[in-house]
């Protein structure tokens, strides 16, 4: 009897049975290979340059400044303000906090009545709030004081500086309108 008669006989040679791909490596010539490795490079470079251009693009914009909270306590004018122009806001006095001025505005944060953090920016010179917002945590808070028609304590241009509560930092943020200088 025959070895195929039993059905074991395998039939003619396949390169699985004898060796599986090492006996088809020598068969692909060395051009092959080359080909194939800079195929594989090429891949490779391309992937990283798409995840660098989904990193750099979804990175947020890096603010104009960071303004850290000062020891400065707030004044008989700050606290008027307070009083008068947000009476609304419900503010505890005891928890305002300084963080410096920029551009001509004094920026302060308090707690108010109902648990929410509180963001308010200060021009002296005028003797107001030129912006005040509270939001409760975890939202983030933040402002935009206008420049319609002014200059930013000597910026050129109209548009807004966005200011955002950060722990003990504000972030400040100019965007100027097109056409602005």
């Amino acid at each position: 009897m025959s070895a195929s008669a039993g059905g074991t006989d395998p039939g003619p040679s396949s390169p699985g049975m004898e060796g599986g791909l090492r006996s088809l490596w020598p068969a692909v010539t060395r051009s092959r290979r080359v080909a194939w490795a800079v195929d594989l490079s090429v891949a490779v470079v391309a992937m990283v340059a798409v995840v660098i251009t989904l990193v750099l693009v979804s990175a947020p914009p890096r603010p104009d400044a960071t303004l850290q909270r000062t020891a400065a306590e707030a004044d008989e004018q700050v606290l008027r303000l307070v009083r008068e122009e947000r009476p609304h806001f419900e503010i505890h006095e005891s928890t305002l906090r300084a963080y410096g001025s920029y551009l001509g505005l004094e920026l302060w944060s308090a707690e108010n009545a109902f648990g929410s953090h509180c963001l308010m920016a200060v021009e002296r010179s005028k003797d107001l709030f030129s912006e005040a917002g509270c939001a409760p945590p975890p939202a983030d808070l933040f402002i935009d004081v206008s420049s319609w028609g002014d200059a930013f304590d000597g910026h050129p241009g109209e548009g807004i500086i966005r200011f955002f509560l950060r722990g003990d930092t504000v972030d400040a943020y100019i965007y100027f309108l097109p056409g602005a200088d």
